[in-house]
């Protein structure tokens, strides 16, 4: 497996599902073991209502330099032919992960276009509920949910790494379900400018995971790495629970791929007496998914306000 790093943002997937990537500083190595039984801490526990402080003006500040960098690549990008137009708020996204390297970001925005054309993908509202009602459907219990802590600030992904048997995409329609859901997924991981800066929180439930019964190299690299190749993203941090010996071995190789600055990132062998479903999938498997496309519905519904009423010329923006 190859790992490509790109100012210290990791554009691969750990290959047990785990997310890789970020580039705020840490300290540390990867935890492996070690952790006494423990229950979840508490900015896991289901919040109640609408878990979204999204309407802070905060969120959205973009420092000069930011700005500065995306003004850079939206230019460049405009005197591109093979690029169609990208809105200022897309420009930013790119500058949070690529910074003041412009030709890299230009890049990737060639490679987002792509992917949006080889899976039939409208960038809308309406086509994110439809893409992501049917990635859902193909997978009911791997995204367990993800919302947002108003204790800490920070957006959460709970999700199965057993759930996610890659071995089982075997027709075209699931790749293209996968694909194009994932690709609204990350939309919702770049709601505002905080978040594309931070990066989300992600918890992985990992007891039962098998490297024969769960993994394929071939179809990893085919499935899992276009998504995250065509649209990167920033990692906050990634804890592993309920992991078993032969995890935690793959996971102390895993930080050999990591960047230095990202490597205080990433945490397993956590513990907890029970699996992370009795806490999120309740009380039925498809509450808990109504539950989730709710509130990536709402995420969504920000992120495309916030999209098309952004421009980089409005100095409300800028955070002196």
């Amino acid at each position: 497996m190859e790992a490509n790093f790109h100012n210290n943002v990791v554009h691969d997937d750990a290959i047990a599902g785990l997310a890789a990537g970020g580039e705020v500083e840490a300290q540390g190595e990867v935890q492996v073991g070690g952790h006494e039984p423990q229950p979840p801490p508490a900015q896991l526990q289901p919040l109640e209502g609408p878990p979204f402080r999204m309407d802070d003006p905060a969120r959205m500040q973009l420092s000069n330099e930011e700005r500065q960098w995306a003004l850079s690549i939206k230019a460049s990008i405009e005197t591109n032919n093979e690029i169609d137009p990208v809105s200022d708020f897309a420009c930013v996204h790119l500058a949070m992960i690529f910074q003041g390297d412009v030709e890299a970001a230009v890049e990737s925005a060639l490679h987002l276009q792509c992917f949006r054309q080889d899976y039939d993908i409208m960038d809308t509202l309406s086509d994110s509920r439809r893409a992501l009602a049917k990635l859902i459907k193909l997978f009911p219990k791997f995204y367990m949910s993800y919302s947002f802590n108003k204790e800490d600030g920070n957006y959460y992904l709970v999700y199965d790494v057993t759930q996610f048997c890659i071995k089982k995409m075997t027709r075209t329609e699931m790749f293209t379900t996968f694909n194009a859901g994932a690709y609204f997924f990350k939309h919702a991981m770049t709601v505002d400018f905080a978040l594309m800066r931070k990066g989300s929180v992600f918890i992985a439930e990992c007891e039962g995971y098998s490297w024969t019964k769960h993994m394929d190299i071939s179809m990893f690299q085919r499935v899992w790495l276009e998504v995250v190749w065509a649209y990167p993203v920033r990692y906050h941090a990634v804890k592993a629970y309920n992991t078993g010996v032969m995890f935690n071995v793959f996971w102390s190789t895993l930080k050999k791929l990591l960047p230095a600055k990202s490597v205080g990132k990433y945490e397993a062998g956590y513990q907890f007496e029970g699996r992370l479903d009795s806490i999120f999938m309740v009380p039925t498997v498809e509450a808990a998914n109504q539950t989730l496309l709710h509130n990536l519905d709402l995420i969504l519904q920000r992120r495309y306000d916030l999209e098309k009423s952004f421009s980089l010329s409005g100095d409300s923006a800028v955070d002196n």
